[in-house]
């Protein structure tokens, strides 16, 4: 997997914090046994004595006979414990993770608790809004395309087939460097921002930081981060350039200005030079883009795997 290092320490703080509480619970149980039944203490010390001197025979090559058997030692205390109305882990049980004891890993590997922690802070990066991630790539269906051709002699079911094969191809390659961005255009409704999402949720399952912004929204954020209204965005900002995938949604609905154009272009030439991953969807043909941003926006566009949405607005087509 990989994460940004943000995320990472998010992470690494988390455990770090699971740890520390976990000690002062064992610590509190611990002196509350103690102080209601000193038996306890008595017999863990015994286990601790015969513990420590094994230790050391074993670590000067010598043999070490306990003089109490530590196992029956254990059995007496666990005995005492549930007489007493304490289950025998009362003292330790205070993990919320019983098989990683809180430390994320079990042995060499990392536990499934931290995986999902991982998960968890890469998603309060991505701002991905929660409806986005019930979308799948398998659920997009090709039966709301018509297979008839259209006036251009493009059949829009068959151009659909094509972009879920290349999305496909896009999310099983994407480590790999030589591998396109994707650039969606074509009319609204057409399923760009749908893909967009599932295509998003696939690279995050699989372990990498993921953006998603409107252009609207990045281009507001970014502005208001620079000329300092929102100082509080510089994380986000940062992530912007940072995440493995980043997705700008419904390109051309920002605000047009000299700086939303000149950091536009930062962006996705920052990201290509740097082998990061982008998405990009639009509702504007060729000759609107080209009016709207300078000639290194629309170069560096050609450069992405261009996939038009062709046919009829599925919501449309649902509701007929």
């Amino acid at each position: 997997m990989i994460y940004s290092l943000e995320t990472e320490n998010k992470v690494k703080d988390t455990y770090d914090e699971k740890q520390s509480k976990a000690r002062f619970l064992i610590t509190a149980r611990r002196e509350k046994i103690y102080a209601e039944i000193p038996q306890i203490k008595e017999i863990e010390e015994q286990i601790s004595r015969e513990g420590v001197m094994l230790a050391k025979a074993s670590i000067k090559g010598k043999k070490y006979t306990p003089q109490t058997d530590i196992e029956a030692l254990a059995k007496k205390r666990d005995e005492i414990m549930v007489q007493n109305g304490y289950s025998p882990d009362y003292i330790y049980d205070v993990y919320e993770c019983k098989s990683c004891k809180d430390t994320g890993y079990v042995g060499s590997k990392m536990c499934e608790c931290m995986k999902g922690e991982y998960q968890k802070q890469s998603l309060a990066y991505s701002n991905i809004a929660p409806a986005l991630l019930d979308v799948n790539i398998d659920d997009f269906n090709i039966k709301y395309y018509s297979d008839i051709p259209d006036e251009n002699g493009n059949v829009p079911r068959e151009q659909m087939k094509y972009i879920l094969k290349k999305c496909d191809e896009f999310v099983d390659e994407f480590e790999k460097s030589d591998v396109k961005n994707l650039f969606f255009f074509g009319s609204t409704g057409l399923g760009k921002t749908f893909l967009s999402a599932a295509i998003a949720k696939k690279i995050y399952e699989k372990g990498f930081s993921v953006v998603y912004y409107s252009a609207k929204q990045l281009l507001s954020m970014l502005t208001d981060f620079e000329f300092g209204k929102a100082p509080e965005k510089k994380e986000a900002c940062a992530n912007v350039y940072a995440a493995y995938l980043f997705i700008i949604d419904d390109l051309g609905s920002e605000q047009q200005t000299s700086f939303s154009t000149s950091t536009l272009f930062d962006i996705i030439n920052t990201r290509m030079l740097n082998g990061k991953k982008l998405i990009i969807n639009t509702n504007l043909g060729a000759k609107d883009l080209h009016s709207l941003y300078s000639d290194r926006i629309f170069s560096r566009l050609y450069e992405f795997e261009s996939l038009k949405f062709i046919g009829k607005d599925i919501r449309v087509v649902k509701n007929m």
